[in-house]
């Protein structure tokens, strides 16, 4: 039985400005996240701190749970959702993946 030998085969230009892309689009996803997580450090100073024991319990808040010093509730994420909406949605619209298929929908509908 023979042996498979893998290799790196050298790239070609057009996968090398693909990876561009896909880089560029996840250094925008990390720039989210840390918006994400100082949001969150702003909520918890200033909203978990006065949250009343029945206002945990009814917001589901994880620091109720056994073992967890942790704030954060389902209150807290859809907050930075509603807040962030527009950046996330473009975000997910911009995936380099995306950007082709609604280009090459546009070209094909351009030749009927």
């Amino acid at each position: 039985m023979g042996t498979l030998e893998a290799r790196d085969a050298p790239k070609s230009p057009a996968q090398d400005a693909w990876d561009e892309r896909m880089k560029d689009w996840m250094e925008g996803g990390d720039r989210i996240l840390a918006l994400g997580q100082e949001y969150r450090r702003r909520y918890r100073e200033k909203v978990c701190s006065g949250c009343s024991h029945e206002q945990k319990v009814r917001r589901d808040c994880a620091s109720l749970s056994p073992n967890c010093d942790e704030l954060e509730c389902g209150h807290m994420t859809r907050a930075f959702a509603r807040r962030h909406r527009r950046d996330i949605e473009r975000h997910m619209a911009s995936h380099p993946l995306a950007v082709r298929i609604r280009l090459n929908a546009g070209l094909a509908s351009r030749r009927q």
